[in-house]
């Protein structure tokens, strides 16, 4: 019995020290570690302030900073300082950009160009970074409605993702995705859309703290999590079936999908009404997937998910049928596609992490390049003054 009891004090002096080795390890090697985000009852989730942490991609390592209030970005007051043309940035993983620098970010390198422009002197010009990851329409309108307002911008950009964004908008796909609710949703009424599970409350048990408490302090949880992520992801077998995402790009949709569009042009006409009831004005950046940029990518997809070569496919339809959302709606846009396909047509530098789908530094530069001179073309940014600048545009609204 004492033999017993040594040898697992011994066992369990093992374990403790190393986990706090590997632990001590992450830390000081700053190796990957997921964002934190915590509940938000009125836009479903946003990032946990003042967080800070280390991530590895592609053999670049990248310190992610949350300011405090809850932005990947510098601090900012609410209040506009005067002689500002401030934009505002609304959009998902892409805005977010935690694969790149903040300075390598697009939403920053937008701010250098415009501050470099002889044309818009004397203004001070500041792009305020609200991106989260996995925020769809629905969501960048309730911030704006709850806290992006506030900030008073002159312009709202808003960055929609081809590839996740239309289903983020329509519930019944999001929970597919999801495994439940996790936001406020909406859905088509008599009357417009219907504004439902509002403030949200998330469902919770028991060891919802206790995950919570592990996932902020504890470096090795995440990491444990997504192992077994992937172990029962490979138990599973070979893929099957098609992934939603893929499903954008069908050539004749459920109708959950035809749903999902009109969900996503009633928030895009109500993002523009509220955007304007502010005095400023919306402008969307159309992001590619790059199954869309490299033909090659979308071959490799049709021969991983066999389910898929049943179907007839429209690489380029949700960028058409956004485009006559928005022209409908009137609302200034550049979609990234074109410009993108030429430059990988060109032989250009890769544009997406090999890692993933999201832009690394070179995307992040051509996207910011393109849409500085889109906007001053757009004349949304000129030598008049800011007040004469809303006063136009809340007369074309």
């Amino acid at each position: 019995m004492r033999i017993f009891i040594q040898l697992t004090l011994l066992a369990v002096v093992g374990l403790v020290l190393g986990f706090g080795l590997v632990e001590s390890a992450l830390r000081v090697f700053h190796l990957t570690a997921p964002l934190q985000y915590e509940p938000n009852p009125w836009f479903g989730w946003g990032h946990t302030p003042n967080a800070v942490v280390w991530r590895s991609q592609d053999g670049e390592s990248v310190e992610v900073k949350i300011n405090s209030r809850g932005l990947r970005d510098f601090d900012y007051q609410h209040e506009k300082p005067e002689g500002t043309y401030r934009i505002m940035v609304l959009g998902d993983s892409f805005s977010e950009a935690v694969q790149v620098s903040l300075e390598n970010s697009f939403p920053k390198l937008i701010e250098a160009v415009l501050s470099g422009k002889q044309t818009l002197q004397p203004f001070r010009i500041e792009v305020i970074n609200a991106g989260v990851s996995g925020y769809g329409t629905d969501n960048e309108l309730l911030f704006f409605r709850s806290e992006g307002s506030r900030y008073k911008p002159d312009l709202v950009l808003l960055e929609f993702c081809i590839c996740n964004d239309v289903r983020n908008n329509w519930f019944e796909l999001e929970n597919v995705d999801a495994g439940g609710f996790r936001k406020p949703y909406f859905v088509p009424g008599s009357d417009g859309l219907v504004l439902k599970s509002f403030p949200f409350e998330r469902e919770t048990d028991a060891s919802t703290p206790i995950k919570l408490w592990l996932n902020k302090h504890v470096r090795l949880y995440p990491f444990l999590r997504e192992a077994r992520d992937r172990l029962m992801s490979v138990s599973s077998g070979a893929p099957s079936g098609i992934p939603l995402d893929y499903q954008v790009y069908l050539k004749d949709y459920p109708e959950s999908w035809n749903t999902a569009w009109f969900v996503t042009g009633g928030l895009l006409r109500e993002l523009k009404r509220e955007v304007a009831a502010q005095g400023a004005v919306l402008f969307v950046m159309i992001v590619p997937t790059r199954v869309q940029v490299y033909s090659k990518d979308w071959q490799q997809v049709l021969e991983t998910y066999s389910d898929m070569k049943k179907h007839e496919w429209e690489i380029g339809k949700p960028n058409r049928l956004l485009h006559q959302i928005l022209e409908q709606e009137r609302i200034g846009y550049v979609d990234l596609l074109p410009p993108f396909l030429q430059h990988a047509n060109q032989s250009g530098p890769p544009l997406y992490l090999s890692s993933d789908g999201h832009w690394n530094r070179e995307g992040h530069r051509l996207a910011s390049g393109i849409l500085a001179e889109e906007l001053i073309h757009y004349s949304m940014l000129s030598a008049v003054s800011v007040e004469e600048n809303r006063k136009t545009y809340s007369e074309v609204q």
